[in-house]
């Protein structure tokens, strides 16, 4: 009995070692609402005279994500791709010909930086 529990134990505990942490993370899915880029709070207006009204980012459980941001012209745009994580990391990879780029997962805020933009948001 003891060699069965054991072997069990066993068993469980290389299952557990083998999870992917480069692989979709569950524990990250969900949506998340943009709340700063570089510091300054929505409506964020770009030097190129757009205004973000809001953002939401998604990110499901299958590895994909969709980002739909919001301007004040009511305009609305649309990002879809899929993500990566590697224990607090995240790394985007759009389905466009945006580069790709990443950032960091703490409990329920992320942060993503994309060329000179920090994006700051929580999870809802």
């Amino acid at each position: 009995m003891r060699r069965i529990a054991f072997a069990l134990c066993i068993a469980l505990g290389l299952s557990a070692c083998q999870t992917d942490s480069t692989g979709p993370g569950a524990s990250v899915a969900g949506t998340y609402e943009l709340d700063t880029i570089n510091g300054n709070t929505l409506p964020y207006t770009f030097t190129g005279g757009a205004t973000l009204t809001a953002d939401q980012l998604t990110l499901n459980s299958d590895g994909s994500y969709s980002d739909v941001v919001e301007y004040s012209n009511g305009s609305t745009t649309i990002e879809r791709g899929t993500f990566f994580t590697n224990n607090n990391d995240i790394q985007f990879q759009p389905d466009s010909g945006i580069p790709e780029y990443g950032g960091t997962v703490n409990g329920s805020f992320l942060v993503t930086t994309s060329g000179s933009f920090r994006s700051a948001y929580h999870r809802l």
